[in-house]
């Protein structure tokens, strides 16, 4: 069996500088078991800076199926936007990694990426759904966005401000 990415949570009340990889990656698998999902990242800071990565990937095959993408939620309650942070951002699904024109695994569904500076409303900052040049088919996995919140009585409507579809994200 493979394992998930895991949880990183940091809340920051100065600026959070990333020159290094922060990683909730899937594990990948080079045998006949499934691959395992993304993880999260949670990072919140008056400002986000620095030339690293993060990632929370869903882990790659040979055979069965990808993990699918992780999810990364990025607030910055003092910075306006996200030009201080030149690095990477990725959560995208497994993929098959053996050079068999044929796919015969499901390549896992993309994660989602959400950006949300000082200057947006809660809730409506940017969600990304990148799927890293995913073949298109039947057999793959898709992202979905959640129509309605979770929980009981307090249940509400998403709206973003933008969604950005990458690299065949669908």
């Amino acid at each position: 069996t493979c394992v998930g990415g895991g949880a990183v949570r940091l809340e920051v009340g100065g600026t959070l500088q990333i020159d290094g990889m922060v990683e909730a990656d899937g594990l990948h698998t080079l045998n006949s078991y499934y691959a395992g999902s993304g993880g999260s990242i949670y990072l919140r800071a008056a400002a986000i800076v620095g030339a690293g990565g993060m990632s929370a990937n869903g882990g790659t095959f040979t055979t069965d199926c990808g993990g699918a993408g992780g999810r990364i939620a990025l607030y910055q309650t003092v910075a306006a936007d996200f030009s201080g942070f030149t690095g990477t951002v990725e959560a995208h699904g497994g993929h098959k990694t053996d050079s068999s024109s044929t796919l015969y695994g499901v390549q896992g569904a993309a994660g989602t990426i959400y950006r949300q500076s000082a200057g947006d409303r809660p809730g409506a900052g940017t969600i990304t759904i990148n799927a890293w040049d995913a073949a298109i088919g039947s057999r793959n996995q898709y992202t979905e966005l959640p129509v309605i919140g979770v929980g009981g009585a307090a249940k509400r409507s998403y709206s973003y401000a933008t969604v950005l579809l990458a690299q065949k994200g669908v």
